[in-house]
């Protein structure tokens, strides 16, 4: 058995703000449609991996920290392998999105979060062993 991951789901607070977060990062809309409930939806795909997006009907903003990073339980980040970080990060700075870049013994990190506070790491390792 070779199990791929396939999708994220995650709820928002503003779709539209959203898709446009995840557009500069490069994914695309594929498909749109709404849910039994009557909340939006949308698939933004990058390559093989897509995300799952849905429009939240109870409004709940949290204000993130870049500085805190460990949680007690649950989600923590979305870790993605990119070839390189130079390109992400000025899009980072480009479209104004806080980061924190942390340089590790495998390999270069970003750390940012998302219009809905879910944390995002970007990584280049320096050795492909650590893939």
């Amino acid at each position: 058995m070779n199990p791929k991951l396939e999708h994220n789901r995650f709820v928002v607070n503003d779709l539209n703000s959203s898709i446009e977060f995840y557009k500069k990062l490069g994914f695309q809309p594929k498909w749109t449609g709404t849910q039994p409930t009557g909340e939006n939806w949308v698939h933004i795909h990058l390559g093989d991996f897509y995300l799952s997006l849905s429009q939240r009907t109870v409004k709940k903003n949290l204000k993130p920290k870049l500085e805190q990073y460990e949680k007690l339980y649950g989600f923590l980040h979305m870790g993605w392998v990119i070839h390189d970080l130079k390109v992400y990060k000025r899009i980072l700075q480009t479209n104004n999105i806080p980061f924190k870049e942390i340089e590790t013994q495998e390999g270069s990190h970003l750390y940012f979060f998302d219009p809905d506070n879910n944390e995002i790491e970007l990584i280049e390792y320096k050795n492909q062993d650590y893939v």
